[in-house]
């Protein structure tokens, strides 16, 4: 779940720059994957704050959602 991890990083790191560090990725990269969350969600998910950004309410209730889904996909130990 790539959106998801960039999700968290951009959250964590407060920036893109630094969220592309922590993946390994470009900024470019988290951008475009960015992107694809908005157009999926059809809302803004970045919101700027002071001097860095972070999550909108939009994007955190999909990275909840995702998170979920995740947990619900993955087998139990039996």
């Amino acid at each position: 779940m790539k959106q998801a991890e960039v999700l968290r990083a951009v959250a964590s790191a407060g920036s893109l720059t630094h969220a592309a560090h922590m993946l390994g990725m470009t900024p470019l990269a988290v951008c475009r994957q960015l992107i694809e969350v908005e157009s999926e969600i059809g809302r803004p998910v970045l919101q700027p704050y002071g001097r860095t950004i972070r999550l909108t309410r939009a994007a955190l209730l999909f990275y909840e959602d995702m998170n979920r889904t995740q947990e619900k996909n993955q087998p139990t130990d039996s």
